[in-house]
């Protein structure tokens, strides 16, 4: 085939590139996406679309994927170009990005085959807006009541979007969970919304009118998604597709088998550092009893000891969480850990109960268009009235020693602090798009950081020791199950036996390696790399303040960690 002259080629690349450039390929993308998304814009702080629902008719979803083919032409040309390193850094996570779009939405043609793809954004709809009180709650609950009443439209557009479903692409596992969290929230909206606090007694109203035609609707979507988990035979498992998801979502390019190789070698090694350090602290926690000789035994019967000390309700733990909190920032300012971010605007609660299957828990931050707007840290909970066996296990899971390490990772420094200072920075698509390794990477660390520093005692750094143990195995889960073809037996065999997790944390890591992979992978992965650095910082600067890695390992936002290598140790 012929060529171009090479002067012609450069050329036509010149101007290819000026043009992109001009275009601003990251700023248009991100009005793009968040006018695609009003409920994520609305997450984000961007609240001109708060009235609006997603539009993802057949049309509209051709559009999106028209752009992102375009997109990631552009990017690509752009990286080629090689730009400093700022626009490179946000270019690559925008790469990435719009690869997973189109991974889902050509590749995968998750609308047409997923209920679960539907599940999302009817799920998300009034989230924030019924959560987040620092606007008007009038003014917030008739924009949900707005978005209340497009609900039917948007499930019309899954209900066509599904009648052509091929069952030999249906995954039935992931119909069947989205027929499940599809009828929690028709509850939600038939039963919960309408008793939103702040609503005025005509709101109440209307609230109370658009959510039993919403939840009719939805409950229809259920019912599709029942007759797909009937009709489907597809395997979740990925198989060879799973090294490409792997690449894309983690932006890691060690190849699959030698991260799976890696892990196995950490995850005895880890056991081992933990053992030592239990019968190290044995005499303490179990006087009166002999130390076992075989390692794992003395981890299994520190990890039930740990289990014992736990709060006895919804309203101990809450109060645990917010005394250790304030504790946190305490600890963080008299260590001088970091610059915290100012002013604080965290929030710590429950799930309000008339949420019902909304009420789930974790961090809702501030997003990088109103970074001072609330952050949300909500716990699980269980209900008061729940059986004493169940209430049991919620708590021995929530037990204090666990309670207290784990704020550090949500909180101080972790999750609060980190994405708060990556929403004040100007680069909205780090906090958007953001490489979750790095993140579940830097939650991970501030548990060992705080720990190191004091935070907590023996029960705190045996928790710290389990959920790692718990981390690896996450990693190791993920990879076995997609790309080697395990069931669940075995799984939870491997689980029970080399990780010592319980069979209950084994069936939750089988359900989240289905239904959100590769996710699992990231806080080992992010841990290792960002503790690695801090030990090779720390060797060369041992003199420098704490306050200069911290800080400098927040700077550049939720990036790459090796980005964060390039610069603390250049």
């Amino acid at each position: 085939m012929p060529t171009l002259p090479r002067w012609i080629g450069l050329a036509a690349a010149c101007l290819i590139s000026s043009a992109a450039v001009a275009a601003d390929t990251v700023a248009d993308y991100v009005d793009h996406y968040l006018d695609m998304f009003p409920s994520r814009a609305t997450a984000a702080g961007r609240y001109a679309s708060d009235d609006r629902l997603e539009q993802l008719d057949k049309d509209s979803r051709a559009r999106w994927i028209a752009y992102n083919e375009s997109s990631l032409a552009a990017l690509n040309l752009e990286l080629a170009g090689q730009p400093e390193n700022a626009r490179r850094i946000d270019l690559e996570l925008l790469q990435r990005q719009v690869q997973q779009e189109l991974l889902e939405w050509r590749d995968g043609d998750r609308p047409r085959n997923d209920p679960l793809f539907w599940a999302e954004p009817l799920s998300q709809a009034t989230l924030y807006l019924v959560l987040r009180q620092d606007r008007p709650a009038n003014e917030r609950l008739t924009l949900a009541a707005r978005r209340t009443e497009g609900i039917p439209r948007l499930v019309d557009q899954a209900l066509t979007a599904l009648a052509d479903a091929d069952p030999s692409r249906v995954v039935p596992q992931q119909a069947a969970e989205a027929a499940t969290r599809l009828r929690a929230l028709a509850g939600f909206y038939r039963d919960g919304l309408p008793k939103a606090q702040g609503a005025s007694s005509g709101l109440k109203s209307r609230l109370q009118k658009a959510g039993v035609i919403a939840a009719r609707a939805i409950e229809k979507l259920a019912v599709r998604a029942d007759e797909l988990a009937a009709a489907g035979t597809a395997d979740f498992r990925l198989g060879a597709r799973y090294a490409e998801r792997f690449r894309i979502v983690t932006g890691i390019q060690q190849a699959v088998p030698e991260v799976l190789a890696q892990a196995r070698r950490e995850l005895a090694d880890k056991r081992q550092e933990a053992a030592a350090y239990g019968r190290g602290v044995w005499a303490t926690l179990r006087p009166d009893t002999p130390v076992p000789l075989d390692d794992n035994e003395v981890l299994r019967q520190l990890f039930t000891l740990i289990e014992a000390a736990r709060p006895a309700s919804t309203q101990e733990l809450v109060a645990q969480y917010t005394a250790d909190t304030d504790a946190a920032f305490d600890f963080a300012t008299e260590h001088e850990l970091l610059t915290l971010p100012e002013p604080r605007t965290l929030v710590i609660s429950t799930a309000p109960a008339w949420l019902g299957g909304q009420s789930v828990g974790g961090v809702y931050p501030a997003g990088p268009f109103d970074p001072d707007a609330q952050t949300l840290f909500l716990l699980p909970n269980i209900p008061d009235s729940a059986p004493e066996d169940a209430k049991a296990r919620f708590f021995s899971a929530f037990n204090s020693g666990f309670n207290r390490m784990i704020v550090p990772h949500e909180l101080v420094p972790g999750h609060y602090v980190q994405l708060k200072v990556a929403a004040r920075q100007p680069h909205a698509v780090r906090s958007l798009f953001g490489d979750g390794v790095y993140s579940e990477g830097w939650g991970s660390f501030s548990e060992r950081l705080m720990l190191d520093l004091g935070w907590g005692g023996p029960q705190e750094r045996l928790a710290h020791y389990k959920k790692q143990l718990e981390n690896i195995a996450r990693l190791i889960a993920d990879i076995v199950v997609h790309s080697e073809g395990w069931d669940e037996a075995r799984l939870a065999q491997f689980l029970t036996d080399e990780a010592l997790l319980d069979a209950q944390f084994a069936s939750n890591m089988w359900r989240r390696a289905m239904l959100t992979s590769p996710q699992l992978t990231t806080y080992h992965q992010g841990y290792r790399d960002i503790h690695a650095i801090w030990l090779d910082w720390r060797r060369l600067h041992p003199d420098r303040p704490l306050r200069e890695f911290t800080d400098g390992m927040l700077a550049l936002g939720a990036v790459p960690v090796r980005e964060y290598r390039a610069v603390l140790l250049p």
